[in-house]
This record gives C-alpha cells, sequence and structure tokens, in this order.
C-alpha cells in the first residue's frame, strides 16, 4: 500500500542525474519525491510532507545543500531525518561540514544505485532500532518510577505498623496496657504485625521476580485445603470487621500449581477483598471447573473500583487506595497476583462496579500443562 511505503526525498538541481536511482527505489517499493531546491524541500516540510531519508545535493544555486541542513536543523522534528550528502565534488573540508551539522552519510558522484540502496536501507535500519532503543528506555523509566513509588510506600508503611507495634509492646511491659480490657488494641496490633508480614513477604517475592530468580515447582493441590489455611490465617480482619464469608470450593477440587506462588495470589486476593469490604459486609470464595480449569473466585460487595483503577491493574500499574478502616496498601499485591499467575500458565480477570463490589477470579490449571 502507498502509506506503507518509505519516503525518500530527492534534493538536487540536476535531477536528471539522479532519476536512474529514483526509478531504483520505486521498484524497490520506495516512495521517491523529487524537488530542484532546498526552497521547495522547505516548503514540503512545512507542508507535513516528513521523508523517511533525504538525498541531498551541496552545490545548488540560492540555498546550497548546508544552507538547507542549518534551517532543518532549527526544528527537532526536521532535525531527526537522516540525510545522504551526495556531492559531485570530494573536498574533506565538505565532508567533514556535512557530518559537523548531523548528516549521517556522504557519497560522491557518479554513485552506484546499489550502493545508494544499500545506505538508504541501513539509515532506516537504524532509525529503526533507535525507535525500539527510545521505546525500551520510556519503559524503564517508567517501571523506575514504578518501583521507586512502591518503596516509598512500602517504607512509609513499615515504619508506620512496626513503629505502633513497638508502642504496644512497650506499653505492655510499661503495665500500661491491659490484656483483658484493651483486648481490641491488642487484637489490631496482631492484625498489623501480620499485615507487615504479609507486605515483607510480598516485597521479598516481588524483588526475586523483578531479577528473574523465582523457580517455578507445580504440584497436585487441594484447593479446599489451602484456601481453609489462608481463610484461617486471615480470620482475625474477617472477625474485626464482621465479615460474613462464604466459601464454596468442592472437596475434590485439585490444581496444577505452584503451591507457594499460589498461596501468595490467594492470600493478596482475600486481604484485597477484606480491606475493601465494609463492616458487616460479605466475601464469597468459590470455585467450578471452566473449559478444563478451575476458575477461582473472590467475590465482594464492598467498594467497588472505577474504570480507570480497572486499567492500571490490568496494566500492571501500582496504585493505592485506603481500605474501609482506614487500612493502608501499596499496590503491590494485585501486580504479583496478576504476575505469578501468568507465569503458572493460568490467566486473571477483574471485574468492579463503584460503590457495588469487586470479582476477582483466576484461572488454574487442573493437570501439568
Amino acid at each position: 500500500m502507498q502509506e506503507d511505503k518509505k519516503k525518500v526525498l530527492i534534493v538536487d538541481d540536476s535531477i536528471t542525474n539522479l532519476q536512474v536511482i529514483g526509478k531504483m527505489l520505486e521498484k524497490e517499493f520506495f516512495q521517491v519525491t523529487f524537488v530542484e531546491s532546498g526552497f521547495e524541500a522547505l516548503a514540503l516540510l512545512k507542508d507535513n510532507y516528513l521523508p523517511d531519508v533525504v538525498l541531498l545535493d551541496i552545490m545548488m544555486p540560492g540555498m546550497s545543500g548546508f544552507d538547507f541542513k542549518e534551517r532543518i536543523n532549527e526544528n527537532e522534528l526536521w532535525k531527526a531525518i537522516p540525510i545522504i550528502v551526495i556531492s559531485a565534488l570530494y573536498e574533506q573540508n565538505d565532508k567533514s561540514k556535512a557530518f559537523e551539522l548531523g548528516c549521517v552519510d556522504f557519497m560522491v558522484k557518479p554513485i552506484h544505485k546499489l550502493e545508494v540502496l544499500h545506505r538508504i536501507n541501513v539509515q532506516l535500519n537504524t532509525k529503526k532500532q533507535q525507535r525500539k532503543l527510545n521505546e525500551i528506555n520510556i519503559e524503564l523509566q517508567e517501571a523506575n518510577k514504578s518501583r521507586d513509588k512502591i518503596f516509598s510506600i512500602i517504607s512509609h508503611d513499615l515504619r508506620t505498623s512496626i513503629g505502633n507495634m513497638k508502642n504496644v509492646f512497650r506499653f505492655i511491659l510499661d503495665g500500661l496496657i491491659d490484656p483483658k480490657e484493651d483486648f481490641e488494641l491488642l487484637s489490631d496490633a496482631e492484625i498489623a504485625s501480620r499485615n507487615t508480614y504479609n507486605l515483607l513477604e510480598n516485597l521479598l517475592f516481588w524483588a526475586k521476580s523483578q531479577q528473574g530468580q523465582i523457580v517455578v515447582h507445580p504440584e497436585l493441590i487441594n484447593l479446599s485445603r489451602l484456601i481453609a489455611g489462608i481463610v484461617e490465617m486471615e480470620r482475625g480482619s474477617i472477625v474485626s470487621k464482621e465479615i460474613e464469608l462464604i466459601e464454596a470450593i468442592p472437596v475434590d477440587a485439585f490444581v496444577w500449581y505452584d503451591k507457594v506462588l499460589l498461596s501468595i495470589v490467594i492470600r493478596n486476593l482475600l486481604a484485597n477483598a477484606i480491606k475493601f469490604t465494609h463492616e458487616k459486609g460479605r466475601i464469597t470464595i468459590q470455585a467450578s471447573e471452566v473449559d478444563h480449569k478451575i476458575k477461582l473466585s473472590i467475590i465482594d460487595n464492598g467498594v467497588g473500583m472505577s474504570e480507570n483503577q480497572l486499567n492500571k491493574i490490568r496494566s500492571k500499574e501500582s496504585f493505592t487506595s485506603m481500605g474501609t478502616h482506614n487500612e493502608k496498601g501499596t499496590g503491590l499485591g494485585l501486580i504479583l497476583v496478576k504476575d505469578y499467575v501468568e507465569t503458572c500458565n493460568g490467566r486473571f480477570e477483574v471485574s468492579s462496579v463503584l460503590n457495588k463490589g469487586s470479582e476477582f477470579s483466576i484461572y488454574i490449571p487442573v493437570e501439568e500443562d
């Protein structure tokens, strides 16, 4: 298609000298445009014509090739266009000046048409590679921003949680807390200690995953027993909020998964549901077989999420929001969930309605795959 062709602009006051090259380039599926002066070339650029490569003569009346290059260097977009100088005379000063101005190559007439084709393709490939490097660089910058944000939140939350627990222990030792009268305070401290442990465990595994150090060891797991153990670990938070927990997991449901990673996934999803469910709310954990996989869903009737928050989860972008009891979080848990589910050949889905609740589902293999 015409719009897919790479565009070559030839700027030379003696067009006949380069018509053979132009025809050859057209046969190679390039879109070739000829102009006889730098003024005409500038007019094209100003009219939003953006070539992929320019073949530029030096000796032209009115505006030399060097003058033209100096003019386009004033525009950042035009400046990035690869320019190959084609000159009738070879002077070292001319060649040096061409490179000083940012031209990418220098050829002396008469030139061989296959050599021109080769040099154009070299510049196009270089441009393509540079574009990929720029994209990778942007991704790395975004990853670093996300990492720094996560570490900032984690360091703040760790200081706060550990500081609070330290104060509770100090009060106990000083006799300022009565275990019976201040049971609720101690219960909150226990929940905080458990959340801090989970946070540290998430951080450890996230750091390993970033370095590619996680080794997956899938095995046959009884899903009902695994979830029962995780629920028991979170029992304090469930009781504290008086949440109704419904477990609908078949006792004979087995999955093929890494047990440690699956435990982290389910624990994070359950902790997330507890965090965003109101007092006396409801959480349902259910499982069913779908397309030769077990679909495990954790459904709550809590605060729900906006479309913007859902998009961030799908793109693995960290974000934080306070729970219904002002619980803090780092946004790291759901990033781990998506990573680990996909690592073990599973699938992760999320749906939510603001102020109605959320449903997080993972599709787990039931046999070695």
